[in-house]
């Protein structure tokens, strides 16, 4: 459940982000701008990163 926003600021400006978000204000403008397009991102695309990150094993 969200109690709050926090305030992340990058060259394009500032926005709120969810507090208990674990992603940041870049995350958040490539989520508002894949809704835009339509473009959906392909799984496999989304495990690679995972396991480069280390997330996955």
């Amino acid at each position: 459940m969200t109690v709050g926003y926090r305030l992340e600021k990058d060259l394009l400006g500032e926005m709120p982000v969810p507090a208990d978000a674990y992603y940041c204000i870049h995350s958040l403008r490539a989520r508002r701008n894949f809704d835009v397009s339509g473009c959906k991102v392909h799984p496999g695309l989304l495990r690679a990163l995972a396991e480069l990150q280390g997330i996955l094993q």
